[in-house]
């Protein structure tokens, strides 16, 4: 048996609504999910199966999964991390240095 993996990506997770953000880029809309879907999609998931990016290219063989995070939103430490910590699983987070310390990302 070869070994496969499905990466899921997500941009933004949102812990409230998304009817509040700024419309004037559609882009932010288009790829933020609220923290109610995002628990969803978790629940489907396994945790035993869940390997961060890098632990990948270890495993012999089976199906794994990969959650990564683009651009470092603090809404990925406030709102992602605790899903994450309560399913015990693991996330590979890809932080745009140019962003930190403003509005809305992680800072250092």
């Amino acid at each position: 048996m070869m070994t496969s993996s499905i990466v899921l990506t997500f941009h933004k997770v949102l812990s409230g609504d998304l009817s509040y953000l700024d419309q004037s880029d559609p882009a932010v809309e288009r790829y933020s999910i609220t923290a109610s879907v995002f628990s969803d999609i978790l629940s489907h998931l396994s945790s035993e199966r869940c390997v961060p990016l890098r632990s990948l290219s270890e495993k012999s063989c089976g199906l794994y999964h990969t959650i990564t995070f683009d651009d470092g939103w603090i809404s990925d430490y406030e709102v992602v991390l605790p899903y994450l910590l309560e399913k015990k699983m693991a996330a590979t987070f890809f932080i745009t240095v140019n962003e930190i310390e403003n509005l809305g990302f992680v800072r250092a």
